[in-house]
C-alpha cells in the first residue's frame, strides 16, 4: 500500500522541483516549468509550491502528476521509486487466502491439541476408576469390559495424533 503521508513527509518540493527540472533557485524563485517563465515566479514554501504567473501549485505529489502528466497513483509510486521510499505492496487475493488458510490450519491443530488432551484426561480418570474397581473386587467382566473402553480411548488418542 502507497503511503501518501511518508511520500510527503520524506520528499520536498525542493528535491521534486530540482531533480526533474534541473532548474536552480534564483532570488528566492524557480523558473515554473508549466509555462514559458522568463522571471522565476515559482516559489517553494516547506511542503508545497505556488506559481505566481499561471498560478499552478500544490504538494510534491500534484507537481510529479502535472509536470509528467501522471495519475496520483503513478505519481506516488515514481516518488516512492525515484527517492528510494518503501512502499508495500497490495496483498494479492492468493496471498489473502493463503493466510486464511495458515490461521484455520493453527486454529484447527489447536483444537486437536485440545482433544488430545481431553481424552489423555479422559484415560487418566477411568485408570484411576479401573484401579480403584479392581481393589474393591469388582468382578473380571467388569474390569475386562472397563480395560477395554480405556484401550478404546487409547486407539481413538492414537486417530488424532
Amino acid at each position: 500500500m502507497i503511503n501518501v503521508a511518508e511520500i510527503k513527509r520524506q520528499v520536498s518540493p525542493v528535491e521534486v522541483i530540482e531533480r526533474y527540472t534541473g532548474a536552480r533557485r534564483s532570488h528566492g524563485k524557480y523558473p515554473c516549468p508549466f509555462h514559458a517563465d522568463k522571471h522565476p515566479s515559482l516559489s517553494v514554501k516547506a511542503d508545497k509550491w505556488h506559481c505566481w504567473a499561471c498560478g499552478a501549485g500544490g504538494d510534491v505529489l500534484n507537481f510529479t502528476q502535472k509536470y509528467f502528466g501522471l495519475s496520483f497513483v503513478e505519481a506516488s509510486v515514481k516518488l516512492a521509486s525515484d527517492f528510494n521510499i518503501e512502499i508495500e505492496a497490495e496483498p494479492t487475493k492468493r496471498d489473502i487466502w493463503a493466510q486464511v488458510e495458515a490461521e484455520c490450519r493453527q486454529k484447527r491443530r489447536q483444537e486437536l491439541q485440545q482433544v488430545r488432551e481431553d481424552i489423555d484426561g479422559e484415560i487418566e480418570a477411568m485408570t484411576i476408576i479401573h484401579r480403584a474397581m479392581f481393589r474393591s473386587g469388582v468382578p473380571d467382566e467388569v474390569l475386562n469390559r472397563y480395560a477395554k473402553e480405556i484401550d478404546d480411548l487409547e486407539n481413538y488418542k492414537e486417530y488424532w495424533r
